[in-house]
């Protein structure tokens, strides 16, 4: 079974990463540097807008000392998208 995830889940991850990189002192740039990714993607992702793919979502979380286990469950069943 896949997990689903959907717009309401973007912004649960966003929100939680925006959490801990205030958390440990870091501006976007620099975690985005740490991640070797974007300034962009980093505000997107925090923003909602963007969920990354597991390729780039591990490098950011590895850059804020966090495991996948840190992210929001994805709500299952899916709830309808707006």
């Amino acid at each position: 079974m896949i997990p689903y995830v959907g717009v309401r889940n973007a912004a649960g991850v966003g929100r939680s990463i925006r959490d801990a990189r205030i958390r440990t002192g870091l501006t976007q740039r620099e975690l985005a540097h740490a991640a070797q990714v974007t300034r962009e993607l980093v505000s997107l992702v925090e923003q909602g807008h963007r969920l990354p793919r597991i390729e780039t979502l591990v490098p950011i979380l590895d850059a804020l000392d966090l495991s996948l286990a840190f992210l929001p469950r994805p709500a299952w069943p899916p709830e309808s998208e707006p």
